[in-house]
């Protein structure tokens, strides 16, 4: 125990449990993102992620088909999803598609105990071939 946060084991799921004030245990209901890099398929960084920020919009030309995410959430036990589709905290998303003009990604994180959610949105604009 560290604090007023602690991790126990159940059932071989490891769950993380805050403690309040009158010694109550309670699974963390965190729903922020420690760090979210957006990697293009030339290794480019398309945006300096800010915690305060829940919207971001890029351009990218268009040799750029393809691209990577790797969020990490403050709490690892936290639910993390790109478009509805459950990704993996700190590793590296499979390829995703973009499409020449306008792209929409979704990233939800959802509370360990489920009580809580945040959405994070990409757009992304393509530009069209030449």
């Amino acid at each position: 125990m560290s604090g007023n946060r602690f991790s126990a084991s159940d059932n071989g799921e490891r769950k993380v449990y805050n403690v309040d004030k009158a010694g109550n245990k309670r699974v963390s209901s965190n729903v922020k993102l420690a760090d979210w890099q957006v990697i293009d398929s030339s290794g480019a960084s398309l945006i300096d992620f800010d915690a305060a920020i829940s919207d971001y919009v890029v351009s990218v030309d268009n040799h750029i088909k393809k691209l990577k995410m790797l969020l990490s959430a403050e709490d690892a036990q936290a639910l993390l999803y790109v478009n509805g589709k459950q990704v993996i905290h700190n590793r590296m998303t499979a390829n995703l598609a973009i499409a020449e003009g306008s792209n929409i990604f979704e990233i939800t994180i959802k509370s360990h105990d489920l009580a809580k959610f945040k959405t994070y949105t990409l757009g992304i604009k393509r530009a069209a071939s030449k």
